[in-house]
Formats: structure tokens, sequence, C-alpha cells
């Protein structure tokens, strides 16, 4: 068995992104002035960006047969990302995502989540046991996929001593309350489980009723996690252990599409854990990373490691 560094299991999608000149509210109608296509879903951004950087990476999951599905296909080949482990379902439909994003950058997304939502904890155990336990990390995600197939494939990550990392990606009560996805009693599983706990401060400010980054990531800590990377846009990110806490400055760029933004940190997160790197370096380099995908439409607008030191060249 080939030995991966980061194994990812989550979306994996096909992003409709449409340049429009505002984000529209209710009985609204406006003029989209062009339609990209591109490859993405957190997950998956997060493990283009960490193999445009150098990292050996794979992502695990079912997809459908259909125009989108072997879309994905070719941009996993273009990216030289093993495809192995990819599930094929006849008949099914791949998972896919309408962005709308205006002159400033912002964004509405609707998210379709189709085949990667209706993944089984069977299906991981049966299927993906043994990649898995070849990683260096295991990455997944609260996004599309229910709580019970994230969980077996953390557990089985923890039992073969491979660290885990989460990207809190949405905000949890739509998760659970809403969307179904999970329970309480399982978020709480997965939050204790987690060894690198990654999210947006917005979200984490709901899961801990906080509004203080610091105070809620000392509040996720207790609960867990080894590591808590919280993305605070223009205000940088903050990461913290038990022992320390740093507030990184954000890199400053002209945003034309923040779609893929934080996967991208998340890719560069991962880089520097598994390189060894200080907290702050670490910070600085999962932050460049986020901004150096800002500067284009689409979410796989993401560096390699020389793109991504000369852009911290540049900007310092």
């Amino acid at each position: 068995m080939k030995r991966y560094d980061i194994v990812g299991l989550g979306s994996c999608l096909v992003d409709y992104i449409a340049k429009v000149p505002k984000i529209i509210g209710p009985e609204e109608k406006v003029n989209v002035q062009s339609v990209i296509p591109g490859f993405g879903g957190p997950t998956t951004n997060n493990l283009v960006q960490a193999a445009r950087l150098g990292l050996q990476t794979v992502w695990i999951g079912q997809i459908g047969d259909d125009s989108n599905g072997q879309y994905i296909l070719d941009a996993f080949a273009a990216e030289k990302m093993d495809t192995d482990f990819v599930t094929i379902i006849p008949g099914a439909m791949s998972s896919l995502t309408w962005i709308a994003v205006d002159q400033k950058g912002d964004r509405a997304i609707y998210m379709c989540s189709n085949i990667t939502s209706k993944l089984t904890a069977k299906a991981v155990c049966e299927q993906y046991t043994q990649v898995i336990s070849s990683a260096r990390l295991f990455h997944s995600e609260l996004c599309q996929l229910p709580l019970a197939p994230v969980l077996e494939g953390v557990m089985i990550a923890k039992e073969n001593g491979v660290p885990v990392a989460i990207d809190y990606d949405v905000d949890v009560q739509i998760y659970i309350e809403k969307n179904g996805l999970g329970t309480k009693e399982q978020l709480e599983t997965l939050v204790e489980n987690t060894d690198i706990f990654k999210s947006g401060w917005s979200i984490t400010s709901g899961m801990t009723g906080s509004q203080n980054p610091e105070d809620a990531a000392r509040q996720i800590l207790r609960k867990g996690p080894k590591l808590v990377a919280l993305t605070l846009g223009e205000q940088g990110s903050l990461l913290a252990t038990a022992d320390k806490m740093v507030r990184v400055p954000a890199v400053q760029v002209k945003t034309e599409d923040s779609t893929g933004a934080g996967d991208a940190f998340m890719g560069g997160l991962g880089y520097g854990i598994l390189q060894g790197w200080p907290l702050e370096r670490i910070g600085r380099f999962a932050n460049a990373c986020g901004s150096f995908c800002c500067r284009k439409v689409g979410a796989q607008q993401v560096g390699t490691l020389e793109e991504i030191e000369r852009f911290l060249r540049e900007t310092a």
C-alpha cells in the first residue's frame, strides 16, 4: 500500500461560479456576466493545495458516472492525483454547487450534494480502512457528508495512530437541525477526536457562544483538539495549542473571489504541520495560501510551493 501524506474524506464536486453585479435577494433578478466551471469542495480544495505544495494526497469517496463525475476525474488527473479510491456509482449524480460572486468578491453558495451525502459508515470501513491507515494525516469536514461516515473515518485513523484534521465548514445548527446530517452527540464525539480543529470565526463563535476568538479557541481546546486554527478574514488567523496562542496578520491582496480561500489555508496548515514548523510560521504560510487563492476566480487558483514562497517574500 502506497503511503500518502494526506488522505481526505469529504466533498468533491463541480463548482459553477457566476460573476454577478450583486448578490440578489428574494424576487430579484440579475444578468450573469460569466459562468466558470471548476473543481472543488472543502476537502478536495485542501488536497489540491497540499498536492501543489509537493505532498502526496488522495481523495476517498464516491461520485456519479455523469458528466460532472468525468470532469472530477479529469481534474484529479490534471493535478496528478491518484483516483484509485474514487468510487463511481452507476446512474448517480455527482455533487455540484452554484456560486454567485459579486464585484467585491463576496459570494453566495448553493450546494447540491447528490451522491456525496449517500456515503455510509459501512462503505468507509469496507473500502477505505487500509488507505486511511496509510496516511500521515487524515482530513475530513463538516459540510456535505453525514457525520456517520466521517466518524467512521476518524475512528479508523485514531485506531491506527493517524492524526485527524477536521474543517468545520458550515453552521452546526443548520448541519444538524435543518439538514439532519448528524446528532449533537455525534458532533461532540467528532470534536473530542479531532486533533486539528480548523474553522471560520462565525462558525466557531456559533459553536461556543463566544465573541472573542481567543476565548473560543480555549473552549475548543478543552474539548479535546490539540491545535485550533481559526480564520478571521481581514484580521488574519488565530492558531492555538494548550501552551501557546498566536494571531497571524492577513496577507493583503485585492480579492477577486474568496471561494476556496479557507480550504487553501487548510492545505497550507497541513503542509506546515507535517513539516514540523512552529505556530507562527505555519500561520504565515497558511494565510499566504488563502490570500493567493483570492486573486483570481475559482477555488483552484492555488499556488505551488515556489509561488507561495515568492508571494510571501513579495508581501513581507
